[in-house]
């Protein structure tokens, strides 16, 4: 039987589990985009999270270890509990430049 795990941080802080996650990833789109539910963590605020803290999300099977699915930064952070994060990979800030 295939065991799915996941490892997410984003700054110094490491999050054991993860609600949901949903990545958006096409030719449409010009950048990756990472949405994540947290579950509620008692000393966790929306605040603890930065605006453009760095994000690590691996995915992977426990027979065959976690691999790298995406690396970006924090662009959005609700007030709602689940707490929901909205990131994008770095090739965001090119096209915010242009």
């Amino acid at each position: 039987m295939f065991v799915l795990e996941q490892e997410l941080i984003i700054g110094a802080i490491k999050f054991p589990l993860v609600a949901e996650t949903i990545m958006e990833s096409s030719r449409e789109i010009p950048t990756d985009v990472l949405n994540i539910k947290l579950p509620r963590y008692r000393n966790l605020k929306s605040d603890s999270i930065q605006k453009f803290a760095k994000v690590e999300w691996k995915a992977g099977y426990k027979q065959y270890g976690l691999f790298p699915e995406f690396c970006g930064y924090v662009l959005e952070v609700s007030q709602n509990i689940p707490l929901e994060i909205k990131c994008v990979d770095p090739f965001f800030s090119a096209n915010a430049k242009q």
